[in-house]
């Protein structure tokens, strides 16, 4: 997603990606949907994307917004999972 304010802040420059991402020129009203609203066409835009891993990353600490074809719901879970991942794989074998 390519909002002109990101974390409440303004966006001065845009990430190079932004120029490539399949969401450019696509109002954000798509993205940021009221509860329980159809993100079906976000993600339909974001499954095609050339860019989504980029737009993930930038949307990874946001609270709200489809970012990189993922809800914040869906981030969090994927945070969540990599820290145990991690946790995992550096937990001494018994």
């Amino acid at each position: 997603m390519l909002p002109g304010d990101v974390g409440g802040g303004l966006l001065l420059a845009r990430p190079a990606w932004h120029a490539r991402a399949a969401c450019r020129g696509v109002g954000a009203d798509q993205f940021f949907v009221e509860k329980f609203g159809d993100l079906r066409p976000a993600r339909a835009l974001c499954s095609a994307c050339p860019v989504r891993d980029e737009c993930a990353a930038q949307g990874d600490e946001e609270e709200a917004g489809m970012w990189g074809g993922l809800t914040a719901g869906e981030r969090r879970k994927a945070r969540t999972d990599a820290r145990r991942a991690r946790r995992a794989r550096a937990a001494p074998a018994a």
